[in-house]
């Protein structure tokens, strides 16, 4: 979880009241967050993922203030219409959406700055996922000429001077020299076009989500009004950095002001801090914690936690990203409430834990492989069209993600054996003969329909490889007849074809007249795909099966 370090001062100037050490210290504690340390001015919290509005020190100020009682209940902030526009033109398929705002007449401070640099890396690295979906852009207004577009170019089109650098460079020698291009390059690799930030003067400002321009993009103590942007593939996400920002730099004297968004399908303005409500119904959160809560008392608890109860619905501030639902309501409820007041029950019913029935079955497989020397791999459940298909040269129907980040992690898989081929892959430089296993999560759309709209089915295998210069179609076969012992079942073997196996060396596995899986050996064109020299020869059970026929299910 991140670490934010919080002045003192600073969260005391937010709130609008200074408190002890050891009223901090309390309340902190109980607000939903881990208190590492208070040491003279510095306050270290560790903040939860689901509250991303906590990671700047205005937010933290803000939720500590409604807390304490001296800030609470909803908090509202004003945007002024301007006529700023940001034109959204042809921009990277793999990186489309854009937001924006501007804020003025802010009096930054040392402080300040280190506060906002915190809060947007932060924000990059948390909310933004180490800014895999989105990057934060702040520059000085006075620098930028009205109306700034957003698009893409080829990398070799896009000239401009990064942050800390002497001279121009071009996207290539960003991406290949500059530290945040060699560090962040990644997350658009591949790609022969970028995005890029232009203003009305044909300036580059920016090549997110790697860096600012030096001569455009480098707010200093001197800068009094800033244009904000925030860039990625999930237009919801940027939404919610741009108002937690945007709250930070209202929060430190700034006004906000609108920025109209351009996009060639329709047009709106950013940021929009109307609050959000959800329905709430009292009866629920009173059945769930046990308490006979008064709507007076519920009112002025969510009150505590930055809410506000009106009729049948629970308002929220538009930066507030974790209240998804009502039970999300329910647990600020308990928090504002006090989890210290609630009356410690023995229940009434007794129950006794035990091994899942499912698990059962894995203890038994696992038990078996590992006395044959097969060493078990967790692989991911996300893996490629070339991993899945075209290496093994099989045809499937395979589960693709809507808003896939690269090429290599776009589908779900539907098999577990080019997973375990890679891993062999990986590991070529460690000695062989190398066996392993898996038990693992497979997917399959459940229709004929196809993309993202089909259901999804997700299934249980069991799969296991060896791989040496001796391996053959015999040690994946004697493997499973000792699952099969192991778990009392007896198998019968049926000659098949396969396309990932060599003619004549793959069976499929059967009991009791249900089909198991398939036993055989790699083909010697699907090991050279995957890197591979030595021969491997490979099982493949359905383990809802296996669980069916022992009864464990």
């Amino acid at each position: 979880m991140p670490t934010v370090q919080l002045s003192k001062k600073a969260l005391f100037s937010i709130i609008g009241k200074k408190v002890s050490d050891g009223v901090l210290k309390e309340k902190i504690s109980m607000l939903g967050t881990d208190l590492q340390s208070v040491e003279g001015d510095i306050i270290t919290v560790e903040v939860f993922p689901n509250r991303p509005d906590l990671l700047t020190e205005e937010g933290f100020g803000i939720a500590l203030g409604a807390f304490l009682g001296v800030r609470p209940g909803l908090q509202t902030y004003r945007v002024v219409r301007s006529r700023k526009v940001l034109r959204v033109v042809k921009p990277l398929k793999a990186w489309p959406f854009a937001v924006a705002a501007v804020v003025k007449g802010i009096r930054f401070t040392d402080e300040r700055l280190r506060s906002i640099i915190q809060s947007q890396e932060k924000l990059c690295t948390t909310l933004l996922r180490g800014r895999k979906k989105g990057g934060i852009g702040i520059y000085p207004l006075e620098k930028i000429s009205f109306p700034v577009t957003f698009t893409s170019r080829p990398l070799e089109d896009i000239v401009f001077r990064p942050l800390d650098v002497q001279r121009p460079m071009n996207g290539k020698e960003i991406l290949s020299r500059h530290p945040t291009g060699r560090k962040y390059g990644f997350i658009l690799e591949g790609e022969e076009r970028f995005p890029v930030f232009v203003d009305a003067e044909g300036v580059v400002m920016s090549m997110p989500p790697i860096i600012n321009s030096e001569d455009v993009g480098r707010v200093s103590a001197k800068t009094r009004d800033v244009f904000v942007e925030v860039t990625g593939t999930s237009l919801h996400v940027l939404e919610q950095a741009l108002n937690i920002m945007c709250v930070s730099l209202a929060e430190m004297g700034g006004d906000v002001h609108s920025v109209t968004l351009q996009y060639p399908s329709r047009s709106f303005c950013s940021p929009d801090f109307s609050p959000r409500s959800i329905p709430f119904r009292l009866g629920n959160a009173q059945k769930l914690l046990g308490v006979a809560f008064s709507a007076k008392e519920a009112k002025e608890a969510l009150g505590k936690m930055g809410l506000a109860l009106r009729g049948g619905r629970v308002y929220y501030p538009a930066w507030r990203a974790d209240i998804l639902h009502e039970r999300d309501v329910i647990d600020e409820l308990a928090i504002g409430f006090g989890y210290d007041r609630f009356e410690e029950v023995i229940p009434r019913v007794a129950t006794i834990g035990e091994e899942s029935r499912r698990e059962r079955l894995r203890s038994v497989v696992r038990s078996v492989l590992v006395g044959l020397g097969l060493v078990e791999v967790k692989n991911f459940n996300l893996s490629s069209a070339q991993t899945q298909l075209v290496k093994p040269g099989v045809s499937l129907k395979l589960v693709t993600l809507r808003n896939a980040l690269n090429k290599e992690f776009d589908v779900l898989r539907a098999w577990l054996l080019p997973s375990l081929l890679e891993t062999l892959g990986r590991n070529l430089h460690h000695e062989f003969p190398q066996n392993l296993f898996e038990v693992g999560e497979v997917f399959r759309r459940a229709n004929a329909g196809r993309g993202t709209g089909a259901s999804v089915v997700e299934g249980e295998r069991l799969g296991g490889v060896f791989c040496s210069e001796k391996a053959t179609y015999t040690d994946a076969r004697q493997a499973v007849d000792a699952l099969a012992r192991g778990l009392g079942l007896s198998f019968t073997y049926a000659p098949e074809k396969h396309a990932a196996c060599i003619d004549g060396r793959a069976a499929k596995v059967a009991c009791r007249g249900r089909r198991v899986g398939v036993v055989g050996e790699v083909r010697p064109e699907v090991l050279v795909a995957f890197g591979l020299l030595n021969p491997v020869s490979w099982f493949e059970l359905d383990v809802e099966v296996l669980a069916q026929l022992v009864g464990l299910e």
